[in-house]
């Protein structure tokens, strides 16, 4: 049994302690899983801001470009070299302009040929600016090379290049946003079902064990309650046999002996009714003692052979007779406030060395049970060798006196 009880300790701690580490180990995977989507997601976010970084790149291009072209046309018209000052101050801002959009779509060869492809062009249209510009300044032919739309055609490539590229990438924002949100949405789904999922597994594993645990102890505690049981019918019984035993002290005559045995079974056992009858030398049952009778059945016949009735055939068979559901004629139990009827009737013969010697009648006023006839099967003997060894000791002091009066 310790034994036992050590190993189930032991399961129950492991149990205790899969079931505490479980959760933590999940929940840090779970933390892992989380920040690592968080990451992707910014990642995902990123490229976003990117795209939007060479959008804001690729406008500020195009507005480095219209000043240089609106710096050129007022100079051209007004022939003032103050309306050049747009023209002088996007040019250095377009190399570092050029630069910084080829940094910035490297990834992308489409767009950095497009960037290369502007970059050619605006070479072009400087030096046709500044050939017209001089032209100007020196009151050359100018009109004829505007008129001939050289300058037109290049700058409209550059702004058709342009627009291509800006097109290009405001496409490429809406698939990268339409992407950022499929992948948070789905990133999100994923995650709730990962942590469902586990918690389900660990759910379903903790029942698991507890119902397993559950069962066991529960085997456990009805063991538990079956040795208790079965101890307390054991004290049951010892103690029924000793205080039987200590009533029966004494040397007693038959009609004491009687009355202490019918009293113990109706203190200890709740006999209702009881009698005690005993076979005397001529064979015949004698009732010996009475409990609980009325006046009816107090003036019965006391004696009758072994051939009457129940009494008499359970003394002739030797064998414990239980009689549930007694008619209500049978006999009666009467107090100071009612009469009734008893439920059960147990016949018990008692014995000595073998021989029946006595038959006891007992009546319950509730059902008897299969421990209240054990109990009785252990007392018979005890009770018939009681019962024996008084009427030895009345057969003696017959004897006796019948010795002295002989001598008298």
């Amino acid at each position: 049994m310790p034994e036992t009880t050590s190993h189930e300790t032991a399961h129950f701690q492991r149990v205790l302690t899969r079931h505490l580490t479980l959760p933590l180990a999940v929940g840090a995977f779970s933390a892992m899983v989380f920040i690592g989507l968080i990451f992707f997601l910014l990642s995902q976010l990123n490229w976003v801001e990117h795209t939007q970084r060479v959008i804001g790149k690729a406008n500020e291009l195009k507005t480095v470009i219209v000043d240089q072209e609106t710096g050129t046309r007022g100079f051209l018209i007004t022939g003032e070299d103050k309306f050049l000052a747009p023209y002088n101050l996007a040019k250095p801002k377009m190399a570092s302009e050029l630069l910084n959009l080829k940094g910035l779509v490297l990834d992308n060869q489409p767009q950095l040929d497009r960037i290369n492809r502007i970059e050619s062009l605006q070479k072009q249209w400087d030096q046709f600016a500044q050939r017209i510009i001089e032209l100007r300044r020196t009151q050359g032919d100018y009109l004829s090379i505007i008129r001939a739309e050289t300058g037109k055609q290049l700058f409209d490539e550059i702004r058709r290049e342009l627009r291509d590229f800006i097109g290009e990438e405001n496409k490429l924002l809406q698939e990268r946003n339409e992407t950022a949100r499929s992948t948070t949405f789905w990133v999100i789904v994923s995650y709730v079902s990962l942590v469902l999922i586990l918690s389900g597994l660990i759910a379903l594993s903790g029942r698991r064990q507890i119902m397993t645990l559950s069962a066991s102890y529960g085997d456990a505690l009805r063991q538990h309650v079956l040795s208790t049981k079965a101890l307390q019918e054991k004290a049951w019984f010892r103690i029924g046999q000793t205080q039987l035993a200590e009533r029966l002290l004494g040397q007693l005559t038959l009609p004491v002996l009687s009355r202490h045995v019918l009293e113990f079974m109706a203190g200890y056992l709740g006999v209702a009714v009881a009698a005690l009858y005993v076979r005397n030398q001529s064979g015949q049952l004698v009732r010996a003692g009475a409990y609980g009778f009325d006046k009816h059945h107090e003036q019965v016949a006391q004696s009758f052979d072994l051939d009457h009735g129940l009494v008499g055939q359970v003394a002739m068979d030797g064998q414990l007779k239980h009689v549930p559901q007694v008619p209500d004629h049978h006999f009666k139990v009467t107090t100071g406030l009612s009469t009734g009827a008893p439920t059960d009737v147990v016949l018990l013969p008692i014995s000595n060395d073998g021989q029946v010697n006595g038959v006891m009648e007992l009546g319950f006023m509730r059902p008897v049970v299969e421990r209240d006839l054990e109990l009785l099967r252990i007392l018979a003997t005890n009770v018939g060798a009681s019962v024996e060894a008084a009427q030895y000791r009345q057969r003696l002091q017959d004897a006796l006196e019948e010795t002295h009066q002989l001598n008298e």
